[in-house]
């Protein structure tokens, strides 16, 4: 199998199923999933490259394509298959379905990508012992712990909206690791 071009006989073999929108989504979870090994990674840069195309020529596609694949496309129930990295290493993968939230806890300073089941990079980015760690900061105040207080709730110190607000990410500081909460909307 051709490593930098791995997706096409995915994508061909789910286009020749009787069933297109089930093995679609069966042949992006196993684009992602091939992705995590490191010889697949021109691979993955490839499909991204062309699912990159393919959503910046959506209108003429759309225009010249059958009805039931562009169903798939706007289909709103579809759940969301993420990979989530730090520093280009898997550390945690999820299912977000309708309403889900999902909390990854423990994390560290470090630069971390999200990304569908389809290889497609939702957000990247570095986040800092300042953006995850409160301890330091907070040590010399006095604060209210949760049984002190019933009304207390943990404010984001960044929200980012991503898929046209279609998935909200929140991250969190904590006092020896941050938490990236990931809603679907």
């Amino acid at each position: 199998m051709n490593r930098e071009l791995y997706f096409i006989p995915v994508l061909q073999n789910a286009l020749d199923a009787g069933e297109p929108k089930s093995a679609l989504r069966q042949a992006f979870s196993k684009i992602g999933q091939l992705a995590m090994d490191d010889e697949y990674r021109q691979g993955l840069e490839n499909f991204e490259i062309f699912v990159g195309e393919v959503c910046a020529h959506r209108l003429i596609i759309e225009k010249d394509t059958p009805e039931d694949f562009t169903g798939y496309s706007q289909d709103s129930s579809l759940s969301y298959e993420l990979a989530i990295l730090k520093d280009n290493r898997l550390t945690n993968k999820t299912c977000l379905d309708e309403n889900g939230i999902q909390s990854i806890p423990g994390v560290m300073p470090g630069t971390y990508t999200i990304r569908l089941s389809t290889g497609r990079i939702l957000w990247k980015e570095t986040l800092s012992h300042q953006d995850l760690i409160a301890g330091e900061i907070l040590g010399s105040q006095n604060i209210k712990v949760a049984a002190d207080s019933g009304d207390f709730k943990a404010k984001p110190v960044r929200i980012v909206t991503l898929l046209n607000g279609r998935i909200v990410l929140k991250i969190f500081k904590g006092f020896e690791s941050g938490v990236i909460q990931i809603e679907l909307e």
